[in-house]
C-alpha cells in the first residue's frame, strides 16, 4: 500500500478501513472503507491508476465518487463499477489513405498499451482541503480471468417438475441468464435469483416430457446453460420420471363414496383416523421438494397431524408400503425423521420411530440422523435416537448394530462425535459417548473429535473425551498430536490433562517437529509436573441436562419480569455461552425477533451483519431467522450470552434480556 500526502501539516489522515480486494471484474461491484481523521471539512474522490501509477483509460462509475465529510468517521464505498470508456472515433471522409494508415497503426498501438492496461488497476482515494489533501493508493487489483466454473450443484437428477436448484459458482456473477435445453427447445429457467456465487432458480414446467414410460423408471438426459459475460456453461442433469414421482401412477382413485363414508363417521364418532383413513394410498406423494406428507409434518412440528397419519399408515398399509414411505428421501436425501430432528420435536421424533423410521438412512451429505443431533437442543431427542435396544436394525438382512451407526461419517469424513464438538455441544457428546459411539475416528483431515476440540481450545470437550480413554497419542495428516496442538495453544489445564491421560513427551516430536511453544516457561513447568488446579465440572452434582432443557412456564417469566431492572440485566450466575440457550428460549427469543425484522438489528450488535444474506437465502416458510442466526453466532469463536444479553438491552428489548435470564436461571 503506497500513500503520499501533499500540502500543510493540517492535511486529513486517511487509511484503508477495508481495502478492495485483490482482483475486479468489469460486472462486479467492489467496495471499500476507509478511516479518516480531519479537522475541517474535506471532499474525498475516487480515481483509478495504473500499477505503475499513472491515470488509468478504465473509468469507475458512478465516475468519480465524490463525497463531502466533515467530520473524523469511517466511509464505506459500495456499488462502484469497472468500466470502459465510450469511445467515438470521427471519421474524414477527405483523409488519404496515407492518413488513414497512420491513424490505423496508431490505434493499434493504443488498443494494445490499454489491453495491457487492463489486466491490473490501483484505487486511488483523496481527501482535499482548500490548502492541503491526502492520497492514499491500494495494492494492485488484477483483472479476474478465471473462468466460471461450477463448484456444487444440489442434485444432478431431477424427479419433479417446478423443480428447485441451486448452483454454487467458482466466482460472483451479476448478469447471469440461465436456460434448459431438451431436444429442440431452449427454455429460460424461473424465478432466477444470484446471491454473489450462489445462483438460485426452478426449472420450467415444460421441461418434464409430454409422454413418458410409466411402466418402468425413465431418465432423460437435458443440458442447463449458463452465460455470464462472453463465458458459458453447459451442466448436463437427468430426468427421472419414476413411479414413485407421481402418486396417481401408484395410487388408487379415491372414490367420492369412500370419502362420504368417512366423513359421516368423523361426524358420528369424532375419529380423526377415519377422515384419514381414503386417504392412505397418497400418503407417499410427493412435492416439488421431493417431501411426501410425513415430511411436511415433521418439518413443520406437527406432531398430531404425524401421529395421525402414521396410525392410518401403520393399520392400512403393508410392511413393505410402509416402511417405503416412512423412510421416503427428499431431494436433499433426507427422511421425515431427519426433519423432525432438525425442527426440534421430541414427539415427532418418537411417533416416527414408533412405527419403524429407519436411524441409519444417510441424507445427500451421507449425514446420518446422529449427525442431525447436532441442530437439537432436546435430551428427548437425544434419548430416542441413541437410547440402546435389544432389537437391532436389519437392513437386507445385515445386521446393523448401534455402533456402526454411530461410527459412519458423511462426507467431509465428521462423524456424530465430531458434529458434537464442533457444535458445541457437551451434553451431545456425553450422550453419544454413553450410546457407545467411537471417539478415536479420524475426519478427511485425519483430525479425530479430541484434535478438534483441542483447535477450538475447547478444554471441556477435550477433557471429557481423555476422560472415556481416547487415544491422546494421535497423530493427524499434517503430524499434529493433542499434546503438539495444547502446546500451541498454550493450553496449560490441558496440557496437564492430557500427560495425565496417557500423552507421551515424545508425542511433542523434535527438531522442525517440535513446536516453540514447548519451551515457553509455563508450558515447561507444566511438562514438567506442575498441574494448574481448575474446578472439575464433571465431579460436581449440578442440575441435569433434562432441567437445563425443561420447558419454561410462563410463571417463570412473569416472576422474571417483576425483577428490579437495575439488577435483571445483571447476569452474575449465567452460564455465559450461547450453547447453554436452551431450546424454548431460543423459541420464545424468535417471537419477539422475528417481527419487523429486529434479528437483524440483534445481528448487527453481534457483529454478524454479514450472515444476513445468507439468512435470507436459506430461510422457508417453517424456519426462523433468529434461530438461525443464534445457531450461526454460536459457532463465532468467544460467543457469549452476555453479549447477546447486552445487545438486547441496547436495543430496548427489555423482555428478550428477561427471558435469557429466566432461562439461565433454571440452570
Amino acid at each position: 500500500m503506497v500513500t503520499s500526502l501533499f500540502g500543510a501539516s493540517t492535511l486529513p489522515v486517511l487509511q484503508f478501513q477495508a481495502p478492495p480486494s485483490t482482483t475486479f471484474s468489469y460486472h462486479i461491484p467492489i467496495s471499500f472503507s476507509i478511516s479518516l481523521s480531519v479537522n475541517q471539512p474535506v471532499i474525498v474522490t475516487v480515481n483509478l491508476l495504473t500499477a505503475d501509477f499513472r491515470p488509468h483509460h478504465l473509468i469507475i462509475t458512478p465516475q468519480q465518487p465524490i463525497v463531502h465529510i466533515t467530520e473524523s468517521t469511517t466511509h464505506k464505498f459500495e456499488d462502484l463499477y469497472i468500466t470502459r470508456p465510450t469511445q467515438t472515433v470521427e471519421k474524414d471522409p477527405i483523409q488519404s489513405a496515407e492518413t488513414n494508415q497512420q491513424c490505423s497503426t496508431s490505434v493499434m498501438k493504443v488498443d494494445e498499451r490499454w489491453t495491457k492496461e487492463e489486466e491490473s488497476i490501483r484505487i486511488m482515494v483523496e481527501a482535499a482541503t482548500p490548502c492541503a489533501s491526502s492520497v492514499i493508493v491500494s495494492d494492485i487489483m488484477h483483472r479476474d480471468n478465471a473462468l466460471l466454473k461450477v463448484i456444487e450443484a444440489s442434485h444432478n437428477i431431477v424427479r419433479n417438475t417446478k423443480e428447485t436448484i441451486w448452483l454454487l459458482l467458482s466466482k460472483p456473477v451479476v448478469n447471469v441468464s440461465i436456460s434448459v435445453a431438451i431436444g429442440n427447445r431452449m427454455l429460460p429457467v424461473e424465478r432466477l435469483k444470484t446471491h454473489d456465487k450462489l445462483v438460485i432458480f426452478s426449472l420450467p414446467i415444460l421441461v418434464i416430457p409430454d409422454k413418458v414410460d410409466k411402466t418402468s423408471p425413465a431418465t432423460n438426459s437435458f443440458k442447463i446453460l449458463i452465460r455470464n459475460d462472453t463465458q458459458q456453461l453447459e451442466l448436463p442433469m437427468q430426468l427421472r420420471v419414476s413411479d414413485t414421482s407421481n402418486a396417481s401412477d401408484t395410487a388408487e382413485v379415491v372414490d367420492k363414496e369412500a370419502l362420504i363414508a368417512s366423513l359421516f363417521e368423523f361426524a358420528a364418532e369424532g375419529e380423526p383416523l377415519a377422515l384419514i383413513k381414503p386417504l392412505v394410498t397418497l400418503l407417499g406423494t410427493l412435492d416439488n421438494d421431493g417431501c411426501n406428507a410425513l415430511h411436511v409434518a415433521a418439518r413443520n412440528k406437527q406432531n398430531f397431524a404425524l401421529k395421525t397419519m402414521l396410525s392410518v399408515l401403520c393399520e392400512y398399509s403393508s410392511v413393505v408400503e410402509r416402511q417405503r414411505i416412512l423412510n421416503a428421501p427428499n431431494v436433499r436425501g433426507q427422511t421425515a425423521l431427519h426433519c423432525a430432528i432438525r425442527a426440534g420435536d421430541p414427539d415427532c421424533v418418537h411417533y416416527l420411530i414408533s412405527a419403524g423410521a429407519k436411524r441409519n438412512v444417510v441424507d445427500n451429505n451421507l449425514d446420518t440422523v446422529a449427525h442431525y443431533l447436532g441442530e437439537a437442543y432436546n435430551d428427548a431427542i437425544y434419548k430416542e435416537i441413541l437410547e440402546t435396544s435389544s432389537s437391532e436394525e436389519v437392513e437386507s438382512g445385515v445386521e446393523i448394530n448401534r455402533e456402526n451407526i454411530l461410527a459412519k461419517k458423511n462426507c467431509y469424513g465428521y462423524t456424530p462425535a465430531h458434529i458434537a464438538v464442533k457444535k458445541l455441544k457437551l451434553s451431545l457428546l456425553e450422550a453419544l459417548i454413553e450410546a457407545g459411539a467411537p471417539v478415536d475416528i479420524p475426519d478427511n483431515s485425519g483430525e479425530t473429535p479430541l484434535l478438534t476440540a483441542l483447535y477450538m481450545d475447547d478444554a471441556d470437550a477435550a477433557s471429557l473425551l481423555a476422560q472415556h480413554n481416547c487415544d491422546v497419542n494421535i497423530v493427524s495428516n499434517n503430524g499434529d498430536t493433542p499434546l503438539k496442538v495444547a502446546c500451541k495453544k498454550k493450553n496449560l489445564v490441558m496440557i496437564g490433562r492430557l500427560l495425565d491421560a496417557g500423552s507421551t513427551m515424545d508425542s511433542l516430536g523434535t527438531g522442525d517437529g517440535r513446536p516453540v511453544e514447548a519451551d515457553d516457561e509455563d508450558v515447561q513447568r507444566i511438562l514438567n509436573g506442575e498441574r494448574v488446579e481448575v474446578p472439575n465440572i464433571y465431579a460436581q452434582d449440578g442440575p441435569g441436562e433434562q432441567e437445563i432443557n425443561e420447558l419454561q412456564s410462563e410463571e417463570s417469566i412473569s416472576t422474571a419480569t417483576s425483577t428490579d431492572a437495575a439488577t435483571s440485566y445483571r447476569l452474575r450466575t449465567l452460564k455465559d455461552d450461547v450453547s447453554c440457550l436452551d431450546y424454548l428460549t431460543r423459541l420464545r427469543l424468535s417471537k419477539i425477533l422475528d417481527v419487523e425484522d429486529k434479528w437483524t438489528i440483534l445481528a448487527d450488535h453481534l457483529g454478524c451483519g454479514h450472515m444476513v444474506e445468507f439468512i435470507r437465502v436459506c430461510l422457508d416458510d417453517s424456519s426462523s431467522p433468529t434461530m438461525m442466526l443464534l445457531d450461526q453466532y454460536e459457532q463465532v469463536p468467544n460467543a457469549n450470552l452476555s453479549t447477546v444479553t447486552q445487545s438486547l438491552e441496547d436495543m430496548g428489548e427489555t423482555l428478550g434480556v428477561r427471558l435469557i435470564q429466566a432461562g439461565n436461571e433454571q440452570q
